[in-house]
């Protein structure tokens, strides 16, 4: 039963690319035409894309005749016409069936508003609308599979000639795509061919990440882990054989662990972008309370892990504007600017920041709260950093003896204070029970779901300079390997912090004695981060 009226591309209008292999359909046709059609087919803008592959992809080309073959059914590419609604592809998606219509026509839209591209003129090759289901349909009724190289072969032209891939991700803290083998070898394509690759997700999902960080929840442990689960090669594919094949091309390709650490680098990549705009639309819409200030210092801080100081530091100034003279949420950013000042090497300002924020703590009685303890840590690590050891030793005891009158010292809070002010007793010769505190402070981590993080990463690099010192040169290269595992599977590797993990590591295998005077002894703020919810390494952030 034909659901559409029957349809004729005017093969003599300005249409050049009817029929062409990358011929795409445009983001507001998507948004505008093919929900429409989806309405009139009664189904709604959430159905998932092969809910709609009978009734609205084949039921609008069913009568078209198609330009490719010059038979009857044609792509559904091919049965709509006009420079608004498709041409040459800009894009390639890369995407699931089981993802719904709605979020994908968000997710380029959003693509589009964020890079200042045209609906109307930005045209996305996708596969279901791309390709003739019609053909696609009549091989499956008379059993003839597409042999693997063939399809690997179109595939890559495809990806050649679009040269830019848009992987979509949803939902953010378990994206379905990553589970599918299929979209593992299209990404495996994209960095084959080192074509552009972008990772895009609906706005709600950036959105839904913003709002758990600014309500205080475990959102970064939560990013942090997406990052480190990535493993294509436990992704699934609903042909075994497709799976074997795609795992093994992988495998003698880049190798499992190099497409690990690409998608986990894109990721990173989408979750700062979109964390950042999100962020400056918020505060420009005056959210300057404390809920404002604790995401802007989240995202300032994951944009500072990543070595992106300079964004970091006019995020912060942004939200300084937004909050006025409100002394916490002022205070709340002050710290996170020392912190970002530090990392940039610029000491003064990070101790002047971090004081004035110490400053409003005490004037409005919260020095003994969660970030006021924060702050006492990092004017710690501050002095630290300036070899005044006798000074950072003070603030680390304040902080920890804040922490046991607030009833927070058993939580990975302590772990900063605790590891630093072990390294000061270390400096000065004293070892006692500093190898049991660093134990103690990775078990904390692991306990919280950290055990995969740049902060846990750090404690394992302190641990192994005390096994390095006393003999232990095995047990510090296997905690070491197992540091800069983690700093690759978040993609983090190329930070000051992996960077330095990387080079105390090639010391040891190279059976060069690693020095560990003067900074090596104090986890530098550039290389650390904390969050709300207790995750922090020993440097608080």
């Amino acid at each position: 039963q034909r659901i559409f009226p029957p349809q004729q591309p005017n093969h003599t209008a300005m249409d050049t690319t009817l029929g062409h292999s990358l011929r795409g359909v445009s983001v507001h046709h998507l948004a505008t035409t093919l929900l429409a059609h989806m309405k009139a087919a009664g189904l709604p803008p959430t159905a998932l894309v092969y809910e709609i592959e009978a009734k609205v992809i084949r039921g609008v080309s069913a009568s078209v005749v198609c330009p490719r073959d010059e038979r009857s059914g044609s792509a559904y590419v091919d049965a709509i016409t006009g420079e608004d609604n498709a041409g040459m592809a800009d894009f390639m998606l890369s995407y699931t069936w089981g993802y719904a219509v709605q979020d994908i026509v968000d997710a380029l839209l959003y693509h589009c508003t964020a890079n200042n591209l045209d609906p109307k003129r930005t045209y996305i090759w996708i596969c279901c609308l791309c390709i003739n289901q019609h053909r696609v349909q009549e091989s499956r009724a008379n059993k003839i599979d597409v042999p693997f190289e063939e399809f690997a072969r179109h595939f890559g032209e495809r990806v050649l000639g679009i040269k830019r891939v848009l992987a979509l991700m949803a939902p953010w803290k378990q994206p379905a795509y990553l589970t599918r083998v299929w979209c593992n070898f299209e990404v495996f394509t994209a960095v084959q061919h080192k074509v552009d690759l972008q990772v895009i997700m609906p706005p709600r999902e950036a959105a839904s990440l913003a709002a758990d960080l600014a309500g205080g929840g475990e959102a970064m442990d939560g990013l942090w882990r997406v990052l480190a689960s990535v493993k294509v090669q436990d992704a699934q594919a609903s042909v075994e054989q497709d799976r074997v094949r795609i795992l093994q091309l992988i495998e003698k390709g880049p190798g499992y662990e190099q497409l690990n650490n690409e998608v986990a680098r894109f990721l990173q990549q989408w979750f700062a972008q979109m964390l950042e705009l999100e962020t400056r639309a918020l505060l420009g819409k005056g959210l300057g309370d404390e809920q404002g200030a604790e995401l802007t210092r989240k995202v300032a801080n994951f944009l500072r892990t990543l070595g992106q100081t300079r964004q970091a530091k006019d995020l912060l100034y942004l939200g300084l504007r937004t909050v006025g003279q409100n002394p916490l949420p002022r205070a709340l950013l002050l710290r996170m600017l020392g912190v970002v000042a530090e990392a940039s090497g610029e000491s003064d300002e990070a101790q002047r920041s971090l004081e004035e924020a110490l400053h409003l703590h005490q004037a409005t009685d919260t020095v003994i709260s969660l970030a006021g303890l924060r702050t006492l840590g990092n004017l710690g690590a501050v002095h630290m950093a300036a070899g005044d050891d006798k000074a950072a030793a003070a603030y680390f005891q304040r902080c920890l003896a804040g922490h046991k009158a607030a009833g927070t010292y058993g939580t990975t809070e302590i772990v900063a204070p605790l590891v630093n002010l072990t390294r000061i007793k270390l400096q000065h010769g004293d070892q006692n029970g500093a190898e049991q505190t660093y134990r103690e402070c990775l078990s904390s981590l692991e306990a919280h779901g950290a055990g995969e993080s740049p902060e846990a990463a750090q404690v394992q690099q302190a641990l192994a300079r005390l096994l390095e010192q006393t003999g232990r040169g095995e047990e510090a290269l296997e905690l070491l390997r197992s540091a800069f595992q983690t700093h690759k599977r978040l993609a983090t590797q190329n930070t000051e912090a992996g960077r330095s993990i990387q080079q105390q590591l090639s010391a040891l295998e190279q059976g060069k004695a690693a020095t560990t005077q003067g900074q090596q002894h104090i986890i530098p703020m550039t290389q650390m981060a904390q969050e709300p919810n207790g995750h922090q390494n020993a440097m608080p952030m």
